[in-house]
């Protein structure tokens, strides 16, 4: 499975990213006809191997179809230093969580969030486990704005300075 362009309908052509082209023409060994399975988050696209040299390959899409997506798992989680951060969010998306809200809090690292960045980190981990979704994020959101989101929700709280576990 690969990850593709959010705006491709069926018919259309695409060169898949450059880390792609080296694992569907290496690893895969596509060749002309050949079809690959790929998705842009929300919808399953169908694409066929169009042309295929030794360094290049062209997609074309055959079907597109939306995903059933029945993930109910959001991760709330400060935003700490830039690599924790990472790690966590490539964690949460290898166990497909549908959301993350980056919550601003005393400690956390002050700034916006690399969108692009942590986008990237998403996809890369979802691909590694087969998961055709990577989760959406959340700009920096307080305290109470958190609450408010969640309210009527299941919700865990972990705090490393806690006195009891969740089973007392």
């Amino acid at each position: 499975m690969i990850f593709v362009p959010t705006d491709l309908e069926a018919g259309e052509k695409f060169s898949p990213s450059s880390a792609d082209q080296k694992h569907l023409l290496k690893v895969l060994r596509l060749h002309q006809g050949d079809r690959v399975d790929g998705s842009d988050g929300r919808r399953r696209l169908l694409c066929e191997v169009v042309a295929a040299t030794k360094s290049k390959i062209e997609l074309r899409v055959v079907a597109v179809e939306p995903l059933q997506d029945a993930r109910r798992l959001s991760l709330a989680i400060a935003k700490i230093d830039t690599n924790r951060f990472e790690a966590a969010i490539s964690a949460a998306a290898q166990m497909a969580v549908r959301e993350v809200y980056a919550v601003g809090c005393e400690r956390a690292t002050p700034g916006p969030l690399a969108m692009d960045r942590l986008n990237r980190v998403a996809r890369e981990a979802a691909k590694q486990v087969g998961c055709p979704f990577f989760p959406e994020f959340q700009q920096l959101l307080g305290v109470p704005e958190l609450a408010e989101r969640i309210r009527g929700r299941l919700a865990f709280l972990m705090d490393p300075y806690a006195t009891e576990t969740l089973l007392e």
